[in-house]
């Protein structure tokens, strides 16, 4: 059967194993085709229905599927040029029989799916950006059998949040743990595109070249139709406590001279503070102590004896050590002149209050938000977490609903993650909004019509 093809048409090419290439279905129920992107959803998600009128159309899940709008055809009626609306993976698929022919309902999602089921094993010493970390663990990514055929590249879209981040120690973990774990710091947000490149980028670094407005004058004003606006405050959070637990530091070097009388030393490092347990270097079952670079049996004093050695019996170890008290004591007392070394890292908890003025100035008053950080593993990967949950919570939520169509959008491009201007003179709105989603449904093949959410700031929860 020779296919007619249109300008505006809708074109569904899914994979077949047998023949190693796309095979055309029959054609697309358009009027079923929802594709929907959220900002914080890392994978986009496309429904439609397919007819099969042959009914040899083999559909398998986990095959790539392509969703291609035609933009010009040849004299001859040949598809010339299209543009891809969506590319993934058929999760689901639904089947069943209409007069004769099959209609097969499909469910689909964007490559992005593949982050959780790829891994790494990788450490990073402080000093990497978060653009280098990201890069490193895509190079080095087992992408493993399930995603053999579709790497995703992270070279060409991934920007730069934080140019010196901690040491970072991956073991086995997916990449888009990784990804997750970056963006609670940096507050940025990813998204892999339909053809397979990963974009890591500031929430509010892209801006439209459009407006939206209800009196479009050029070719830059959308119009818009169905418009509803909502303002919410009850997540506003503008006072921040910051708070990790058994932070653990570098590994500390301490130096005391004998002074072959006293056998035991406080150590003087109370500017640790007392709320800190000294605890071993990695490597090592106990705190290191050495005495002219001799190495000491050590044990531990007190109840943390489960950081070290718990014997206490000087047959058995040469000098005690507590690890709270922050004082070492010696069975024999150590000569005059002799250089005691310990070697050690502390842990600590941290906890700083962090406000937004402008904002308590704003609503009169701070509403607290405690952050508890215990994944962070630095005192600067705490603060980056809070200035990014600042830029999420220190305001109202303003959202802004509307529809449009590609009519009105022309040859612009509406992509969750921009900012742009929506101009309302009836509810007296004009200020920039950040497009949180868009929805786009088929209306007679050359016709979308899009479903947009707009957000005053970047919110997940309260």
């Amino acid at each position: 059967m020779v296919m007619e093809y249109k300008i505006g048409q809708i074109i569904i090419n899914i994979w077949d194993d047998d023949v190693d290439n796309y095979v055309t279905a029959d054609s697309c129920n358009e009027a079923s085709l929802r594709i929907n992107s959220i900002l914080g959803m890392t994978v986009d998600t496309a429904q439609l229905e397919i007819f099969d009128r042959t009914m040899d159309l083999d559909i398998r899940l986990m095959s790539d599927i392509k969703i291609l709008r035609i933009l010009s055809l040849t004299q001859e009626g040949y598809i010339d040029e299209t543009e891809t609306i969506f590319g993934g993976i058929i999760t689901e698929c639904t089947t069943r029989p209409y007069g004769h022919m099959l209609v097969h309902s499909l469910s689909c999602q964007d490559y992005g799916i593949f982050l959780d089921t790829t891994f790494v094993e990788q450490s990073f010493r402080a000093g990497f950006s978060d653009r280098q970390v990201i890069q490193k663990c895509f190079e080095k990514a087992d992408w493993g059998t399930l995603a053999k055929d579709h790497e995703i590249s992270a070279d060409q879209y991934v920007e730069t949040g934080i140019v010196s981040m901690a040491s970072q120690n991956y073991e086995y973990a997916s990449l888009a743990d990784i990804l997750n774990t970056i963006c609670s710091y940096s507050g940025y947000s990813y998204h892999v595109d339909y053809d397979k490149e990963l974009h890591y980028f500031s929430k509010g670094s892209n801006t439209a070249d459009f407006t939206f407005t209800d009196y479009p004058e050029t070719s830059s004003d959308i119009s818009y139709r169905k418009v509803r606006s909502k303002r919410d405050g009850s997540s506003i959070r503008n006072q921040f406590i910051v708070y990790g637990k058994n932070l653990k530091s570098t590994v500390q070097n301490a130096y005391i001279t004998a002074n072959g009388i006293d056998n035991r030393y406080l150590l003087g490092i109370e500017q640790i503070g007392q709320d800190v347990v000294m605890l071993s270097p990695p490597g090592e079952d106990r705190v290191v102590i050495e005495v002219d670079g001799i190495r000491q049996k050590v044990g531990v004093a007190g109840s943390h004896q489960y950081l070290g050695d718990t014997s206490t019996d000087p047959e058995a170890v040469d000098v005690l050590i507590s690890p709270v008290s922050k004082w070492i004591e010696f069975y024999a007392t150590p000569a005059a002149w002799k250089v005691i070394h310990l070697q050690y890292v502390y842990a600590y908890n941290y906890g700083q209050v962090e406000e937004d003025h402008e904002s308590i100035s704003k609503y009169k008053r701070p509403f607290m938000k405690i952050i508890k950080a215990d994944d962070a593993n630095s005192i600067m990967g705490m603060n980056l977490k809070a200035q990014s949950y600042k830029e999420q919570f220190s305001n109202e939520l303003h959202t802004i609903t509307f529809s449009t169509d590609s009519h009105c959008m022309g040859s612009h491009i509406m992509r969750p993650g921009m900012w742009v201007r929506f101009i309302n003179d009836w509810m007296q709105i004009d200020k920039e909004f950040l497009i949180y989603s868009v929805t786009t449904i088929v209306h007679g093949g050359t016709l979308y019509e899009y479903e947009v959410e707009l957000r005053s700031w970047w919110q997940e929860s309260a």
